[in-house]
């Protein structure tokens, strides 16, 4: 537990519907943080909070909501994230990135082959 038994949860880029969901659940508000991107692919991770001593969930899955297109920089967001963290000085960090992923081949498998090889 942190030193001052605050709680913050934050959300990554790819699925902040599931960090509100997280947040409302735990009874706590969702934290404010901001990432930015330039146009020279140059990323701003800014936290608009103290975070000293507390305990911090990062949600940053690694795939998107069915509406929307997958974000192709989601992991390299979190290891920004996660070391903006640190050197915030919380007192412990966790990353929440978790995702179903689903085969796109409907092929009918052969018997003791994965459905990824060639018969």
């Amino acid at each position: 537990m942190s030193r001052n038994g605050s709680l913050r949860v934050f959300t990554g880029t790819s699925n902040p519907h599931l960090a509100h969901g997280i947040a409302e659940y735990l009874g706590i508000e969702l934290g404010e943080a901001e990432v930015a991107s330039f146009s020279d692919r140059e990323i701003l991770v800014r936290f608009r909070e103290n975070i000293r001593g507390c305990d911090i969930f990062l949600v940053q899955t690694t795939t998107a909501p069915a509406e929307k297109p997958a974000d192709p920089d989601a992991r390299f967001v979190a290891s920004l994230r996660v070391t903006a963290i640190l050197r915030g000085s919380a007192g412990n960090v966790a990353l929440i990135n978790g995702g179903m992923y689903k085969v796109g081949q409907t092929i009918q498998g052969v018997a003791g082959c994965p459905v990824q090889c060639d018969p």
